[in-house]
């Protein structure tokens, strides 16, 4: 709030001057004014102390990259932060990731511990400082120190030195851990191939893609086909992680990154720039692209302190650079792509959030969504705001739990919210589902998984009016207690019908499918041949032995441990099995960003036949020219994907609705371009997630709103 006393044509000047000129980092979401013919006397501009008139309603800040101003500073011999690596202002610098609870003021900050010196005292206390109430300010004397330590725990340098013996110690192959913002990583010179492969062999990460971390958009663009708004986006103050194609070999300069592995059988490259001071000052004086990827195991939530570095990392790592600032909230790295020139969030984390998203409508009650079980996040809504959380991760570990509880625990006391409403996926054996109905003091709803996703896209967009819904992705528990993932719904805020889906199949060998797509394809091969598929001459067929190919085959005709499934997220690792790319899944997502990858636009018009009746699509002419057919794989995922984008296609023109896509099929670039090209061709109306993630990250959104249209009145 600003209390000010002037005349009416300076106070409409000042008012302008917010709007036009706020600072880097501000976001007005509603502005007031209000009029007091009462004059004070005020003779001086103040920040006056917090004071707290019970409940909360500030919003949390994000994490914010290094500014212009900051870094032009640190790099100033003359100035007193000179290569400081905890250098920051009003503009840049921590927030979320030191907090205690609002409102943000240093004392409820991890920045308590360390009294500024006098000098920065001075600043602190200053209206024309750039520090100016800067809670984390501090310098060299009076901040966080910085310690370089061997893997035992032994100091080995501090300061200055810690960063310039560590750089040395990465160009001679060692791989190191680094405590930046929001948590460790594993760091690595993306130059030397073997020790990417190293590094993978220690981590247990096979294929999935690393980080990596530039000095410049100049270096990004010598690897990758950087287009403008990915330029802008790389430099912009939330410093994400963005997915960017690949050069093409023959365009690929002469360059020291090996891109295969960094990320191997994938057409992207996660690429990102320094965003702490710290991360600058790394990258200037190790002159090379390194590989930056989160410290935890896998699809446990990032490692904050060095005690759980060693306890849990022992062996990966040989050295780490430590700090004495207290991490209190973790915040990984937030990670975008740009599809067809739009801007789309695949994890929300670092400078995205906690951040909030303004609802088309208002509560009446306070709300507390819990999300999905794989990339968990959190919601906190009261009125027209919606708070969420950063990415969490997947609640399929006890540390995973933990930090879901953590993270529950710390957004409602920050905010002192105590919810009357708490929402839950369906699914019985998700770990949030089972702790909200252990609740007895809040009204327990529960929402389809796929129509909360559906509701996100909803909110999102603020769209009232009915759409077509085509929500595709891995797994979700249906209405009918079978496993959704296929779906057309036609539906609005105030409820829904399952207007369609994909013809189910079975997934043989259940869990084990997922990590074995080969059982998925040979499942689909049931379903067309019978027990003659024991005798084609394929390899996925060849890959099982006579004994194991009779038992699968008696599980598929009696659906022993071989659920059924309408999801279009398992038709994707069906077909990298079938076509030969994919043996087995390391990590979520692999096969559809395989296919992606192999896309050929010079296919654009190749597709496959397909079925669409009474609702439901089957793809068993498709499975049946593949198979009979003999193509090359990158022809055959390329033809794959175009059939999917006419699928959605021939449903729109049945329902001749606005049509909403949502789910983590949606995260293929391929897909979603064909599909919008489509779509913009016939004039079709429809919607994308841009700033909420199409994948289970954005659940919790969507179960907000199923609150405020199907809470008890």
């Amino acid at each position: 709030m600003i209390v000010a006393e002037t005349d009416q044509n300076t106070l409409e000047e000042f008012i302008q001057a917010i709007r036009q000129n706020k600072p880097r980092n501000a976001k007005i979401d509603s502005f007031k004014v209000e009029s007091d013919e009462k004059l004070v006397g005020y003779t001086s501009f103040e920040i006056r102390d917090s004071v707290n008139m019970g409940g909360k309603c500030a919003i949390l800040p994000a994490d914010t990259s290094i500014c212009p101003d900051c870094l032009r500073e640190m790099h100033d011999p003359k100035d007193r932060r000179y290569l400081y690596p905890f250098i920051n202002c009003t503009n840049c610098g921590p927030r979320y990731t030191i907090i205690k609870e609002l409102p943000y003021d240093r004392p409820k900050t991890s920045m308590a511990a360390f009294e500024m010196c006098p000098e920065c005292q001075k600043e602190y206390n200053d209206p024309t400082s750039r520090r100016f109430h800067a809670e984390p300010n501090s310098c060299p004397h009076c901040g966080p120190k910085l310690t370089l330590y061997r893997s035992n725990g032994t100091p080995l340098a501090e300061g200055a030195k810690a960063i310039e013996t560590l750089c040395k110690l990465i160009k001679k192959g060692h791989i190191v851990a680094v405590k930046g913002i929001g948590g460790f990583h594993l760091v690595c010179d993306a130059t030397k191939n073997r020790v990417v492969m190293e590094l993978r062999e220690r981590k247990k990460r096979p294929t999935k893609p690393f980080a990596v971390m530039f000095r410049s958009v100049f270096e990004i663009g010598k690897c990758t086909e950087l287009s403008p708004i990915e330029e802008a986006t790389i430099l912009s103050p939330e410093r994400p992680i963005v997915l960017i194609s690949k050069r093409r070999p023959h365009r690929l300069e002469k360059f020291l990154i090996s891109c295969d592995g960094v990320a191997p059988r994938v057409g992207t490259m996660g690429v990102f720039l320094p965003y702490s001071p710290l991360h600058s000052l790394l990258m200037e004086q190790a002159k090379i692209p390194l590989v930056f990827t989160s410290a935890n195991l896998s699809g446990e939530p990032l490692i904050r302190d060095f005690k759980e570095l060693c306890e849990k990392l022992s062996g990966v790592f040989d050295y780490y650079l430590d700090h004495d600032r207290e991490i209190l909230n973790p915040c990984d790295d937030s990670v975008v792509t740009i599809q067809n020139n739009k801007f789309q969030v695949i994890r929300r984390a670092r400078g995205y959030a906690p951040s909030n998203v303004l609802l088309p409508f208002e509560l009446e009650e306070g709300v507390l969504a819990l999300g999905a079980q794989q990339k968990s996040t959190l919601a906190l809504a009261f009125g027209s705001n919606a708070i969420l959380s950063p990415h969490i991760g997947d609640l399929d570990n006890p540390s995973s739990e933990s930090y879901f509880h953590q993270t529950r625990e710390v957004l409602q006391g920050i905010y002192e919210f105590t919810p009357k409403i708490i929402v839950s996926d369906k699914h019985p054996d998700y770990e949030s589902t089972r702790w909200a109905l252990k609740q007895k003091d809040s009204q327990v709803l529960q929402v389809q998984h796929h129509y909360a996703h559906m509701l996100s896209l909803l909110s999102e967009h603020k769209v009232k009016e009915k759409i077509l819904g085509v929500i595709w992705d891995g797994t979700g528990y249906g209405d009918d207690g079978r496993i959704w993932g296929g779906e057309f719904f036609v539906g609005d805020f105030h409820g829904y019908e399952r207007a369609g889906h994909f013809k189910e199949f079975r997934l043989l060998g259940g869990e084990s499918a997922i990590k074995e797509p080969k059982k998925l394809a040979l499942s689909l091969m049931f379903d067309l041949y019978g027990k003659e598929a024991l005798n084609l001459k394929h390899p996925v067929v060849n890959s099982f032995s006579h004994d194991e190919l009779e038992t699968l085959y008696k599980m598929h005709q009696k659906g022993i441990n071989s659920p059924l499934s309408s999801s279009v997220g398992r038709l994707f690792d069906a077909m990298a099995a079938m076509i030969g790319v994919v043996d087995r899944v390391t990590f979520e997502g692999e096969c559809g960003m395989v296919l992606e990858g192999l896309y050929n636009p010079d296919f654009e018009a190749e597709r496959y036949p397909y079925l669409v009746q009474e609702g439901v699509v089957d793809i068993h002419p498709m499975l049946l020219a593949i198979l009979e057919g003999g193509e090359e794989a990158s022809l055959v995922a390329t033809k794959f994907i175009n059939t999917l984008a006419h699928i959605a296609l021939e449903v729109a023109r049945i329902h001749r609705l606005p049509v909403g896509f949502s789910g983590g099929v949606f995260q293929n670039r391929e897909l979603c371009t064909k599909i919008e090209r489509l779509f913009q061709n016939e004039g079709l109306p429809y919607y994308m997630h841009e700033k909420i993630p199409c994948n289970d990250g954005g659940i919790a959104l969507g179960q907000v709103a199923f609150a405020k249209f199907h809470g008890k009145v």
